[in-house]
């Protein structure tokens, strides 16, 4: 076994272009970060009523 160092994977240089819906998805979360838009997603202060919301969707 030789040991590197480096990953056992190929790792690109670039990252790629993120596209239409990510874009839309950064976009949203900077608006409401700066006030632009209400933030109006559901806060949670525990793992069990996350959950609960969710199976409710």
């Amino acid at each position: 076994m030789t040991i590197q160092k480096q990953p056992p994977f190929e790792v690109p240089a670039e990252h790629p272009e993120p596209n239409k819906t990510t874009r839309r998805a950064l976009a949203e979360a900077e608006a409401k970060a700066l006030g632009a838009i209400p933030d109006n997603s559901p806060a949670f202060t525990n793992a069990k009523d996350a959950l609960e919301y969710l199976d409710k969707l």
